[in-house]
């Protein structure tokens, strides 16, 4: 996440997980838990639990201001990001 500068709003004793920074690479996009869902084929409510724990990790600012950090990246490039 150090590439995005944003690893200053996370708390780095709890790190994102690989599905936790798919979630938030695809939420730059559209933020809604049924579309996430759609995009990943789960339940809006794993979604919603994806998205959920990705705040709790947040220590400063809000999610809307990481995602507003966060260059567009196009789809066939977002997996790639996952094991950086």
């Amino acid at each position: 996440m150090s590439h995005f500068n944003i690893e200053s709003y996370f708390d780095p004793r709890a790190p994102l997980t690989q599905k936790e920074i798919q979630v938030l690479i695809a939420m730059r996009e559209d933020s809604r838990c049924k579309v996430i869902a759609n995009k990943f084929g789960c339940s809006v409510p794993t979604a919603s639990n994806h998205i959920h724990n990705i705040n709790g990790k947040l220590t400063s600012g809000i999610l809307h201001e990481v995602l507003r950090k966060l260059p567009p990246i196009p789809e066939d490039k977002q997996n790639m990001y996952t094991y950086l």
